[in-house]
Formats: structure tokens, C-alpha cells, sequence
């Protein structure tokens, strides 16, 4: 990646923008005969004028760039001149100004271009200076800096990230390995065996079939960007040809010849690559013409370069691009879809809230397109049964677009650098099953570096991201071989931890093949790809999960703006949209005061895809009971905030579930469908009002799930009736009744006793949940699956832990325990403060001697060093509340209600002994719980 200071940047960023704004205001006067006005009418087919605009100043900067950073060798030579000849009209246009811009007549209509030109050379030359030795053409690879500061929002929003050249080439060695080994091509990547002659004698249809003559070997990188994949490509094509014909007898002179026809005949037909990205494919084709320049290639022979702009999630059938003139071919016939491609390389672009949605692709995801049954929101013809918004992730959809490529051809191979959360994430198991059933071999290099899950690397160990970005990243290399298939029944798993400069010398070092690997097997339901995650026990000792014994629940609700819809006070709340709902106030001002931050360049500041900003004020505005929907919520553990509850302003309210907390009394069990592996499985929590998420945890591993103790009933129109029921399913209920001999179900009884029963209940789990050994003995299922529920082997035991939950549940409401439960003989927590209400400085809190410090002078002594480091997800709520509070003084109902937290986290500490003691009591986790043999219920 090419680093250079903001100063560096300055002149190339004002000369882009100038050259968007002038493509901007040019382009109404321009007529349909000028070639920047045809260009632009090609692009905005697939993006918005803006976006297009924002692409045509790109690529012009950009080409010019490459072009000085090919050299005078490039330059002066045949090479532009065979590049322009060869390139389809929307490059061919920048092609024409980068190589001839004094022929470019249109040019100077958008361009001051003596300043491009300066600007370029002299950018251009400072890089050449910084990257001396360039023997992989890295410095073609300038685009993702170049996006990082003049388009980051497309950048990230696109996930566009550099690969490294040692990364290209690794797994492209390995695609050629894989080619010479396991399918008996000897030139690997250079071959030009037929179809014929690779798979005709295990299936007898190809002899039959006009394409049969065609070469087995044809390589598409459906993400292309600068082209690194393809110039490893064709580096292992030249290094293997090499090796060919040094065992004949040609002459140098005739080798050379030789060499010439083999690329244009023979290899550049056989490369295909497409990106969406207009600038990247400008100088991904430069950079192909000076990797081939350095094996010999003279240039003298017509030849076409099939790297092509486009996007190749949008077009049902991603199989043959032109090189010159016409368009991508995306009919579901034709030569292409004849003959599909069997090597899919890359490193597609990583975006979970994808942009590329499509009625194909969603098609293609679920197995409703013909030829290509493999699911990835299924197992088994079961469809997966949760929320699943990260298999919309743009990196999934490149594997599934690369999976459909092999199945159309019943034979190929996939090496893709992606995103690593496929390979244990629980949501991912449809689509681990569907691969698995697919390929024959699958062989997976976790590279780990993965900031979000805070993985644990080994001893002494440092990981370092190669990308520099937060997700974890993995290789797969995936085989179906030619003949009757066998579908993979384990998984060939590699790992590098270290420092980035480890792992890049690591992986120039040693082939794949070499590296440690172990074998995983794959087992049902998870399918799981890495040795780290285990199939749980849980499903031999369970019958029950808890959505299975809590039918109605949901996930928490999302507000996409908690920042302006939730606050400590009414009055902050009332404020903020007193502003709001004043539709004097221009929208600007609104949004520069409280929403400065975009999550898309696609919207205004605030706005997403199904919020905007002007409608949801005009909305407000007419409600005049707007302050009533300020509403008390549980935000994060013992901190109880205000929320401004309104469909208008909540984006996911979850209302199914929520309404039934908001119009009646009632108590949510709150827990996560996944935990963390590194992290302790203290993701529970119980609340008895609106719940947000984020409550226990805020990342990006799907959110928490609230399960109401209570279901009230709603007439047609959605009016409460008054009448409830528990929310308990009747097998879970007959089972609880038979262990405790209570009668919990088909019995009429007063709504007191009804009370009764349902938090008894509610306590049993959370007391059950709360235990340390189920924690630790669970913690595999606690990671993928939700919670497991056991049955009581006695009615003694149930009694006494469903006590003990039910203290636990009144300590985290914040209701005094006094006189219930065990106690600690110690002194309670009590401030030390100035006589004005102390300001939590910064720096502060800090604990020290039994003390909270929220400030030099100003303490909460007597609170142990247990109850300070009591964590609840990832949150430790003893420093979380007050860190929330910084540069703010704490009021004396501030400070009683921080007493209230301390008590409630060494309460919580108490407690959880007393359930720990209670089992070892018992005899026993076995003898606790009638626990299964075999498995009843599989997971989703």
C-alpha cells in the first residue's frame, strides 16, 4: 500500500474534485457524440450520475498515474498503442486521453491539463522513488490509497482492500499445485488440455458437446481491482511455459515466437477479470501489459485484455465478457454458461450491509436458480431459523457467485481471501453445509487478526490484521475433482498468527501444502470449519433450547440513532426534539446539529435506507402528544435511561415482542443468540421495561434476543385486552411439571398463583444461567447456539435455584435485597465527596483500596475489588456507569442510585457462589439434572 502525508495528497485531491465538478457542469452541454458523454451514459446504466461523474475524474487521475509509474519503457513502445487498440469503448476513452491527451480534444473541456499532468509525473516519480524494487508490479496496487483519501466512504463502503503481492501469488501457486496434483493437468495453470481430455471419460455428456474442444483452464477474478490475482496469474502461466519448453530443443529465438502465440492465443482468451470500478480497471490493464512485458511479450500480435467494468453480482450469468465493443453477456444461454469457468480467484469486496442487492443474487444465495441447488439458508431443506443479515455480506455472495460456477461445471476450483467469520460463525453453518456438499476438498488458512473478537493468540504472540482492517481474514481453496463425486467429510485447517510482516514472509516462504494443517471434521447441525469451535454437547444432554421453551421473542430493538433518541433525562430528550418537530429550523441545521455523522454516501448526514429526515419531522410535528412517547428503557446493565419510543424514530421497534413490555407489566430474559470464544458466557441479563441493543453487548455478532415472561392479548385492531399468559411451551411446561410434581399447565388457577409460578419459573432459568459450571460446560453451544435448558432431577432443586434466581433477578431490576438471600458481613459502599456534587474528571473512574475514584478528591469507598470487576458481557458496570457520565457532575440521586449498583454487582457475586455451592451440595452436575443420552432437538 502506498503511504504517503495529507500534504502529499493535497494537489491530487484538489485536482480530482476540480475534475469532477468541471465532468459535472460540462456534461449537459456536451453532445451524444463526445466520447466523455458516451462514457458517462454507459456508466450511469449500473451507478448514479454523481457516482459516475465521481469514476470518469478517478480513472482520468489514476491512468495518468500508471502511466508514469509504467516507465519510459511503456511509454515508448508499442505497448499503449496495443492496449488502446485492444480496449472496449468505455476504456479505450480514458485509454485515449492517458496515452495521446493532446489528440483528446474533449479532455481540456474537464481538465486544466498541464496541472494533471504535473501533478501525476510528479506524484507519480515520488512513489517510483519510495517503492524501488517493484519485481511484482505493487505499485500498480496505488488505488486503494488512492480511494483511502479521495473516496473513502466508496472505499469502505465497497470494501475495497490491497492484497498483497506475496498473498496473490501464494494462492495462485496453490490453484497451480492443486492443478497439477489433484487433477492431472501437468502444466497447471499453463495447460491447454481440452475438456475433452480432462473429465470426457467421467462424463461421457462433454464428448457431446460443441465445447468440448475448449481449454478446461479458463480463470476469472469476479473482483478484479488492479489486477494483482491475474498478474500472478499470468507470472505462474510464464514461469510454468518456461519450464515446458526448456526440456525441447527450441532456439531463444523460436521459444520467443512460440511464447508470443501462446498469449495471444492461448492465455489472454483464457483470463477474464471485471470490477465495478472504472479507475481500477484502467490501471489493472496497464499493470497486465507491463506483467506481460517482463515475460518477453513484444506486443506485436493482436490480443485482447478481458478486463471489463461491470458488476458481476448484477448479471444472471457471469460467464464470457467481451474485451471490445458490446456488453457483458448475462442471458441464462450462450457459449459462456456452455463452458463456465473452473478457477474462480480473488479477493472480493467485504460490505455487510451490502449494496448489491438483487433479485438474482437473493435467488442464487437461497438455491432457486436453476442448475444451482446449493443453499446457504438451509440445511437439509431446512431453512435456518434466525435473523441472517450477514449472509447478505458482499464477500458471501462472490463465494456463492464462485460455488455456482463450479457446480454449472461439476468440476473447478475457488481460492478466495474473505472475511473469516464463515468459518465458525453459527450463522454461516447453511452456507458451510451447502460448500461442504458441493467440493470435494476444502482446504481453509485462517489468518486470523480479527480486532472485533478479541481472539487469543498464543503465548507471547502479537496478531496483526494483514489488511489493517478489524474483521479476521481466511483463505479457502476449494477442489471438486473430475469423475463421481464424493462431497468433503473434513476440512484441511492452516493458521498464521503474528505480526503482519510475519505473516507475508510466512506465506513467501512456504507453499500451502507445507503448512501445519489439522483435520475437522464436519459434524451436523454447525458444520463447523475450524478446530476452535466444537460441536456443542448440549444438543446429548438437552431437550430443550430456550426459544424452544419461550416461543415468542425476538431480537432487542435497534434505533440507528440512539445517540439522539435516548438520553439520562427527559429534558435532554424534550430539547432535542422541541428542535425537531420545529419545522422552522431548516433540515441542514438539524442535521449539523445532531446527526454530523453519515453511514452512507448514498444518504444525507443521518438518513438511511428507510429513514429520512424530512418525512420523519413532518411526523413529529403533527403529533401533539409527542411527549408521552418518552419512555423509561434498559440501555445497559444497572443503567436505566429514557428513550423516545415511536416507529417514527425507532428504525427495528421489534414490535411483536416489545409491545408486550410496553402496554403491561412484565419481565424480559435477555441473552444472545452467539457469545464470543474468547469471552466468558456472562451474556445474560433480565430487564422490566423496553430493552435496547446493545444492553449486554455492542458489536457486530448479531444482536441480543428478549424472551417476555409474559404474552398479553390484542384484539384485531391492536388494542390490549387485558388478558396474558406465560410464555412457556406446554412440552417444556409438562416436562418442568413431571420433575417438580407442580402442576404448571391445564390447571385453572388465580392470576396471583399465575404470578407465582411464572417467576419461579424465570428465576429457575436465570438462577441456571448464572451458574458457573454451566458457563464452563455449555460455553462451546453458548458460542453458536442459544441457551440450553435443562430439567430438574428434583423438586428440592428447583425450589432452591429458582430462589436463588429470582434474588438475582430483583438485584438487576435494582430492588433492594435487603434481609433475602446470603449476605457478606462487610460495610456498604458510602461517597466521600466535596460539598458540591462531584465531576467525573478525566481519567477517572478509578479503583484503588476499596475505593471508586471519580475524581482527586471525590470517592465511592467500600465497594470490593469483586464487585468493581463484575463483568456482563463486555461491559463491567461498577466503571461502565460512570465512564458513560464523564465531564458531568453526579447528582445526589446520581450518586444513591451508583450505591444501588455497587450493592447490586457484590449481590451479584454472593449469589452466584451460592449457586455454585448449591450444585457441589447436590453431588454433582449429573446428579442435578436429568440429562439425555442422545441428542432430541438439533439446532435451527
Amino acid at each position: 500500500m502506498v503511504r504517503k502525508t495529507h500534504t502529499e495528497w493535497r494537489d491530487l485531491l484538489d485536482l480530482t474534485a476540480a475534475a469532477e465538478t468541471q465532468i459535472a457542469s460540462e456534461l449537459p452541454r456536451l453532445t451524444a457524440a463526445s466520447p466523455l458523454w458516451l462514457l458517462q451514459a454507459r456508466l450511469v446504466r449500473h451507478l448514479s450520475p454523481a457516482a459516475a461523474n465521481r469514476q470518469l475524474a478517478q480513472a482520468l487521475i489514476c491512468g495518468r498515474m500508471a502511466w508514469y509509474l509504467a516507465g519510459r519503457r511503456f511509454q515508448e513502445t508499442r505497448i499503449p498503442n496495443w492496449l488502446l487498440g485492444q480496449a472496449d469503448p468505455a476504456v479505450a476513452t480514458i485509454f485515449e486521453a492517458v496515452f495521446q491527451p493532446a489528440q483528446a480534444s474533449w479532455l481540456r473541456e474537464v481538465l486544466d491539463v498541464p496541472a494533471w499532468d504535473r501533478i501525476c509525473e510528479r506524484w507519480a516519480g515520488n512513489t517510483a522513488e519510495t517503492l524501488p524494487s517493484m519485481s511484482g508490479l505493487e505499485k500498480f496496487d496505488f488505488l486503494e490509497s488512492f480511494l483511502s483519501q479521495v473516496a473513502a466512504q466508496d472505499r469502505s463502503r465497497r470494501g475495497v482492500y490491497y492484497t498483497a503481492w506475496t498473498l496473490a501469488r501464494f494462492m495462485v501457486d496453490a490453484v497451480d499445485q492443486s492443478l497439477r496434483q489433484e487433477f492431472d493437468l501437468r502444466s497447471g495453470l499453463a495447460s491447454c488440455q481440452s475438456w475433452q481430455s480432462v473429465v470426457g471419460a467421467s462424463m461421457p455428456s462433454v464428448l457431446m458437446s460443441p465445447d468440448s474442444q475448449r481449454p478446461f483452464v479458463r480463470v476469472l477474478d469476479p473482483a478484479c481491482g488492479t489486477g494483482v490475482f491475474l498478474r500472478a496469474v499470468i507470472a505462474r502461466i510464464h514461469a510454468n511455459w518456461q519450464a515446458d519448453f526448456r526440456s525441447g530443443t527450441m532456439n531463444a529465438r523460436s521459444c520467443r515466437e512460440a511464447w508470443n502465440a501462446y498469449v495471444t492465443d492461448q492465455l489472454l482468451p483464457r483470463l477474464t477479470g471485471v470490477d465495478w470500478m472504472l479507475p481500477a480497471v484502467v490501471v489493472a490493464q496497464i499493470g497486465l501489459a507491463c506483467q506481460l512485458e517482463q515475460t518477453g511479450f513484444e506486443f506485436q500480435r493482436p490480443g485482447c485484455l478481458q478486463i471489463s467494468v461491470g458488476n458481476s453480482l448484477a448479471e444472471p450469468g457471469i460467464t464470457s465478457y467481451p474485451a471490445a465493443g458490446g456488453e457483458h453477456k448475462g442471458s441464462s444461454t450462450g457459449e459462456g454458461l456452455a463452458t463456465p469457468y473452473t478457477v474462480v480467484v480473488g479477493n472480493p469486496p467485504w460490505a455487510a450491509l451490502s449494496t448489491n442487492r438483487n433479485a438474482w443474487t437473493d435467488q442464487l444465495l437461497h438455491g432457486r436458480v436453476e442448475d444451482a441447488p446449493a443453499d446457504y439458508f438451509a440445511i437439509d431443506g431446512r431453512p435456518l431459523a434466525e435473523r441472517k443479515l450477514w449472509l447478505h455480506d458482499d464477500y458471501v455472495k462472490f463465494f456463492r457467485l464462485a460455488h455456482w460456477n463450479v457446480e454449472r461445471a461439476t468440476t473447478g476450483l475457488v481460492a478466495l481471501v474473505t472475511n473469516h467469520g464463515y468459518l465458525e460463525n453459527a450463522t454461516f453453518r447453511g452456507m458451510r453445509h451447502a460448500l461442504s456438499a458441493t467440493f470435494s476438498r476444502i482446504s481453509l488458512l485462517d489468518l486470523h487478526g480479527n480486532r472485533k473478537s478479541r481472539e487469543r493468540p498464543p503465548p507471547g504472540v502479537s496478531d496483526q490484521n494483514l489488511f489493517g482492517i478489524d474483521q479476521g481474514v481466511a483463505v479457502g481453496l476449494l477442489r471438486r475433482l473430475p469423475g463421481p463425486h464424493q462431497q468433503a467429510e473434513s476440512v484441511r485447517y492452516s493458521e498464521l498468527w503474528g505480526q503482519r510482516e510475519d505473516k507475508i514472509s510466512r506465506l513467501a516462504e512456504t507453499p500451502w501444502s507445507e503448512l501445519p494443517a489439522q483435520s475437522v471434521a464436519l459434524q451436523s447441525p454447525y458444520y463447523f470449519f475450524s478446530p476452535r469451535v466444537q460441536p456443542p454437547v448440549s444438543l446429548a444432554e438437552s431437550s430443550f433450547r430456550l426459544p424452544d421453551i419461550m416461543p415468542l421473542h425476538s431480537t432487542a430493538p435497534i434505533t440507528a440513532r440512539d445517540g439522539f433518541v435516548v438520553a439520562l433525562t427527559d429534558e435532554e430528550l424534550e430539547s432535542r426534539f422541541a428542535d425537531f418537530r420545529d419545522l422552522n429550523i431548516p433540515d441542514d441545521q438539524i442535521r449539523e446539529a445532531y446527526f454530523r455523522k453519515t453511514r452512507s454516501a448514498r444518504y444525507p448526514p443521518g438518513d438511511t435506507r428507510s429513514w429520512k429526515l424530512p418525512q420523519a419531522r413532518r411526523c413529529l410535528a403533527a403529533d401533539e402528544a409527542w411527549r408521552s412517547r418518552i419512555q423509561d428503557c434498559c440501555y445497559r446493565p444497572f443503567d436505566r435511561r429514557r428513550v423516545y419510543w415511536s416507529e417514527t424514530m425507532v428504525d427495528w421497534p421489534r414490535t411483536a415482542v416489545m409491545r408486550h413490555l410496553v402496554h403491561g407489566q412484565n419481565l424480559v430474559l435477555i441473552t444472545r443468540r452467539q457469545m464470543l470464544p474468547s469471552q466468558p458466557c456472562n451474556f445474560f441479563w433480565v430487564a422490566d421495561r423496553i430493552v435496547l441493543d446493545g444492553v449486554i453487548r455492542s458489536d457486530n455478532r448479531g444482536g441480543e434476543s428478549v424472551f417476555p415472561l409474559w404474552v398479553y392479548g390484542y384484539d384485531e385492531n391492536g388494542t390490549a385486552t387485558g388478558e396474558r399468559a406465560l410464555n412457556f411451551s406446554e412440552p417444556f411446561l409438562a416436562a418442568m411439571e413431571e420433575a417438580t410434581g407442580t402442576a404448571l399447565c391445564g390447571v385453572q388457577r388465580s392470576a396471583a398463583e399465575t404470578e407465582q409460578k411464572g417467576r419461579e419459573l424465570l428465576g429457575y432459568l436465570y438462577g441456571l444461567f448464572h451458574a458457573s459450571i454451566y458457563r464452563e460446560r455449555y460455553a462451546t453451544t453458548l458460542c453458536v447456539d442459544f441457551p440450553p435448558v435443562l430439567i430438574p432431577a428434583s423438586a428440592a432443586l428447583y425450589r432452591r435455584l429458582s430462589q436463588l434466581g429470582r434474588n438475582l433477578v430483583k438485584c438487576h431490576l435494582g430492588h433492594d435485597l435487603s434481609g433475602t438471600g446470603p449476605q457478606e458481613q462487610t460495610p456498604g459502599p458510602r461517597w466521600s465527596v466535596p460539598a458540591d456534587d462531584p465531576l467525573i474528571a478525566g481519567g477517572y473512574p478509578r479503583w484503588q483500596d476499596k475505593s471508586v475514584y471519580v475524581s482527586p478528591e471525590a470517592c465511592c469507598r467500600q465497594v470490593p475489588l469483586e464487585a468493581w470487576e463484575l463483568r456482563v458481557g463486555s461491559y463491567q458496570p461498577c466503571r461502565k456507569w460512570l465512564w458513560d457520565r464523564r465531564g458531568q457532575r453526579l447528582s445526589e440521586v446520581d450518586r444513591a442510585h451508583y450505591l444501588e449498583l455497587v450493592r447490586g454487582a457484590a449481590q451479584t457475586v454472593t449469589t452466584i457462589r451460592a449457586i455454585d455451592r448449591l450444585f457441589v451440595e447436590t453431588g454433582g452436575w449429573e446428579r442435578a439434572f436429568r440429562l439425555n443420552s442422545e441428542p432430541v432437538l438439533e439446532a435451527g
